[in-house]
């Protein structure tokens, strides 16, 4: 008895401990989004300003929508359940934008979560409970993670709900966990489609295994998740009238404009650069813009990968998330967008265990080196460790110590930008008439603050990934075309608006050349670095 009451003072210790670690590491995290808790940079992303906007529609009885768009149609790109999570957050406050401290809660809350069930994979991986808590720390600290966990995007939910799949599919005690598992990776399914390679690497596991049963399982557990928004989609998808429309609503639509098969060798080659490079700036490694600036995140990437396979084979433990890696990156590939950071966030709990291991084996075999006898070795040995120290230093630094107070600062330029943006909406309320519609990148954010329809006008890929400068040239004078065809009148504009990630420079080149033509855009509002241009669609151009 006295044993059962010591066991049980222990466990409550150490659960304890566990609990005022985990805290202590929320703490940045917490404080960023405390400081942001009124979301001004809500839209910036714009699938974010689209989630909320769906969740609204879902609460207030218009059915799974885009209700900001002219034609309000259904929403068929993006999965349902994170929206209809959001939407309860409508429901209870239906009040824009007094309900935005409450998604932020939502939102950071998400970040915990994800340690806890980061944690339990590591114990699960092998990993040391140092090296455990070591990898939560960076996760919790890291600037993009925290970044997700201050917006109203479903990366760290996905994420989540994803180890949770892989910690029943690795669970080898019971055969009912495999159907589990494939229930949560069809849960993840329906947060976001990223979860798709899972339906493969799921049944690929247990046939490693030999185990026919749980493969069968799994894909029963998943396959309804799947199959049913595949319905959904057939059942709803809107004909699709220009490249807007099917970027906003099909995805596969949408890839088909703007990727051709005799496009791939240049696609792959072009993302293979992306990837890596973002896998790098996800872990430890900002790019620094050179050609030398590209070759650290690189490294970075490529190391992390050694030492994810070197885990596997010091475990002997085939995990789901391998499979899942696997089969994730060919796919992001041959995406039709550039694979930045964002695309590989899932991978980076177990990027982050690689990584780490790699480091820490690579020093290991310098202090053996260190204690040859051969000078060579020796040098060799302290070469290396001044590298890597180096190295891992302005990665802590750049990825783990200054961004989040460069967040906070974010933040507050995007309350100063989000001002001038409501002073403009406010200007379009009082002045312009009801459903004359709005141009503008943060489409969303306009419609609810104006109650005026909206749409923005991304620029197809194909042309930043083949670099035609006249396409794009002429894409932006097509925005006029655009707007006649969607009956909006306005084009509202700030500068940090409609510009090409690969050249913002040239982007407001053309827009300024297209904004020069006064017989189609008047001037009728600046509000600070916001402009609002009345779009003349009835006069020729001269």
């Amino acid at each position: 008895m006295v044993k059962t009451v010591e066991g049980g003072m222990h466990r409550f210790s150490r659960l304890a401990l566990r609990a005022a670690l985990l805290g202590l590491l929320l703490v940045p995290s917490g404080y960023v989004a405390w400081q942001s808790r009124d979301m001004p940079q809500l839209g910036h992303l714009q699938d974010d300003g689209i989630y909320w906007v769906t969740a609204q529609s879902l609460a207030t009885g218009h059915g799974y929508r885009i209700l900001s768009l002219p034609y309000r149609p259904w929403q068929t790109k993006y999965p349902p359940v994170y929206p209809a999570m959001l939407a309860l957050i409508w429901r209870a406050q239906p009040h824009f934008p007094e309900n935005l401290p409450y998604a932020a809660l939502f939102s950071w809350l998400t970040l915990p979560l994800l340690l806890i069930l980061a944690r339990v994979f590591y114990q699960r991986l092998g990993l040391g409970e140092a090296h455990a808590w070591l990898l939560c720390g960076l996760l919790a600290l890291n600037v993009h993670v925290v970044h997700f966990s201050i917006s109203l995007m479903p990366e760290l939910l996905f994420t989540s709900v994803l180890i949770g799949s892989i910690l029943l599919a690795d669970e080898s005690r019971h055969t009912w966990t495999a159907a589990l598992s494939g229930c949560a990776a069809g849960a993840a399914y329906l947060i976001k489609a990223a979860a798709l390679p899972l339906l493969l690497a799921g049944p690929a596991l247990f046939l490693f295994r030999k185990d026919r049963q749980r493969a069968l399982l799994f894909v029963a557990g998943m396959a309804p998740s799947v199959l049913g928004w595949q319905w959904w989609v057939h059942q709803h998808l809107s004909p699709a009238v220009d490249d807007v429309a099917a970027f906003y609503t099909d995805y596969t639509g949408y890839r088909l404009y703007n990727v051709s098969w005799p496009d791939l060798p240049q696609l792959v080659w072009r993302n293979l650069n992306v990837l890596l490079t973002g896998l790098g700036e996800l872990l430890a490694m900002p790019d620094f813009g050179s050609a030398l600036g590209h070759l650290f995140p690189c490294l970075v990437a490529l190391i992390a990968f050694y030492g994810v396979v070197a885990l596997a084979r010091r475990t002997q433990k085939l995990s789901l998330y391998y499979i899942f890696g696997l089969a994730m990156l060919p796919l992001l590939l041959i995406w039709h967008y550039p694979p930045g950071p964002r695309f590989s966030l899932p991978l980076l709990p177990l990027l982050l265990a690689g990584f780490t291991s790699a480091i820490r084996s690579l020093m290991r075999k310098a202090g053996e080196w260190l204690s040859s006898a051969a000078f060579p070795k020796r040098l060799a040995a302290a070469s290396a460790c001044v590298g890597v120290m180096a190295m891992v230093g302005v990665g802590l630094l750049s990825t783990y110590g200054f961004p989040l107070r460069l967040l906070t600062g974010l933040v507050s330029r995007d309350r100063e930008e989000l001002a001038s943006r409501r002073e403009a909406y406010a200007w379009v309320g009082q002045n312009v008439p009801p459903s004359s519609g709005l141009v503008t990148s943060e489409d969303a954010m306009a419609y609810l603050y104006t109650f005026q329809p909206a749409s923005s006008f991304p620029t197809p890929p194909k042309l930043m990934y083949h670099d035609d400068l006249s396409g794009l040239a002429n894409r932006y004078h097509s925005i006029t075309e655009f707007a006649a065809r969607n009956h909006l009148h306005y084009l509202l504009l700030a500068q940090s608006d409609f510009l090409l990630e690969t050249d913002p420079d040239l982007a407001r080149r053309l827009m300024e050349q297209m904004l020069a033509d006064h017989s189609i855009f008047e001037l009728v509002h600046q509000a600070g670095e916001v402009s609002i241009y009345r779009i003349r669609q009835d006069e020729p151009a001269s």
